[in-house]
């Protein structure tokens, strides 16, 4: 199945989105429990002043993952 990006399959690890990059998105795999492994790179513009992530950001991450993994499961 195609999508903006091109080839779903290959998508996360060479064509991430725009918003992907700016939050560091980077696909790991499954783990051996099936477990999708996703890490984000968060950068120090996304600290508040106490100097943790600000929610906003943490909250793109995870729609960000969840988007990333309903992609996935729609590859035969």
């Amino acid at each position: 199945m195609m999508s903006a990006w091109g080839n779903r399959s290959n998508d996360a690890a060479t064509h991430l989105p725009p918003g992907a990059q700016l939050l560091g998105r980077e696909w790991l795999g499954f783990d051996e429990s099936g477990h999708a492994l996703i890490r984000f790179q968060a950068q120090p513009a996304f600290t508040n002043r106490h100097g943790t992530i600000q929610g906003g950001f943490l909250a793109a991450m995870l729609d960000s993952a969840h988007r990333d993994l309903r992609a996935r499961s729609a590859i035969p």
